[in-house]
């Protein structure tokens, strides 16, 4: 296995593994070298944005280790380890039964049998209720949109085969495949509503910022420790940006605005001005799903 590490990813994990969440590159296929061109992306830490392995036709690459937490998923990265496959989402399933499909699909099944085996994941693909519940299992990324609702993502698609990858990653473990209790997916879920580009940092843009940080939504900045600004600093701090001497305290003080004005690229003067060019900046980034 190749190796590009990301710097976008929490140091080590606040719940224990339960989930696998497979995911498509949105890229072609076709390309044997495209696991590590997502690897070199992933690395960037503008990107914001990475998965535990990534495979392709011929390769397999480590994003990040499974003891650390990738940002992948909202809602399933904190006890999810993310695999990205190479292809899309929109592929038929004949698709899926090409030569270039089926190396890819034996590939994920390798690596998604030894995690099983590894972390005691049952080879199972959870209904969204099951998600929700806190079993244990296998899902697609579109399974953690409709469950947590704090992303629009539909990967790996509808037509991804299931049940023969599943079948594939039992025989490789050497175990079965256990049936969801309730496998018909439901309806997607509504975009949410766009936010106002007004400058105001109100209970709309808190809660909506908390949900793309993967932090409880309340619509409110406790003080003086906050779970989303200690969030926040630590997502500043990968990206090799100083947050003031104090680190990652949950504290919104000049030191983190500055360093927030500083990542989103406003004026820097470590006030939030009301409007505030830094806030729009903020919901601007918000609207399109990530920080």
């Amino acid at each position: 296995m190749s190796e590009i590490l990301s710097p976008n990813k929490y140091a080590g994990r606040i719940k224990p593994i339960r989930v696998v969440v497979v995911h498509t590159m949105e890229v072609d296929e076709n390309d044997a070298n495209v696991a590590e061109a997502v690897g070199n992306a992933f690395a960037n830490p503008a990107r914001q944005a990475s998965a535990h392995v990534g495979v392709d036709t011929d390769s397999e690459c480590r994003y990040v280790p499974d003891a650390d937490t990738a940002w992948a998923a909202p809602g399933a990265n904190a006890d999810g380890l993310q695999i990205e496959l190479a292809g899309r989402a929109g592929q038929t399933s004949g698709d899926w039964q090409d030569a270039a499909s089926q190396a890819i699909l034996e590939r994920a099944a390798q690596r998604v049998a030894q995690w099983c085996q590894a972390y005691d994941i049952p080879i199972r693909h959870l209904s969204v209720a099951e998600l929700k519940a806190g079993a244990k299992g296998i899902v697609g990324h579109y399974d953690v949109t409709l469950a947590y609702r704090q992303s629009s993502h539909t990967d790996p698609g509808a037509s991804f085969p299931w049940d023969a990858f599943l079948a594939r990653v039992a025989a490789i473990a050497g175990g079965s495949v256990v049936p969801a209790s309730n496998p018909v997916a439901p309806a997607a879920p509504a975009a949410p509503a766009a936010l106002d580009v007004d400058g105001y940092l109100g209970p709309k843009t808190i809660s909506r910022w908390q949900q793309v940080m993967g932090t409880p939504v309340d619509g409110v900045i406790s003080s003086p420790s906050s779970t989303l600004i200690r969030a926040v600093q630590n997502k500043l701090i990968a990206c090799g940006i100083g947050v003031g001497r104090f680190g990652a305290d949950g504290v919104m003080g000049a030191d983190t605005i500055r360093a927030l004005q500083k990542y989103l690229g406003t004026p820097v003067d470590g006030f939030i001005s009301r409007p505030s060019t830094m806030i729009r900046a903020l919901q601007g980034r918000l609207n399109e799903g990530r920080f």
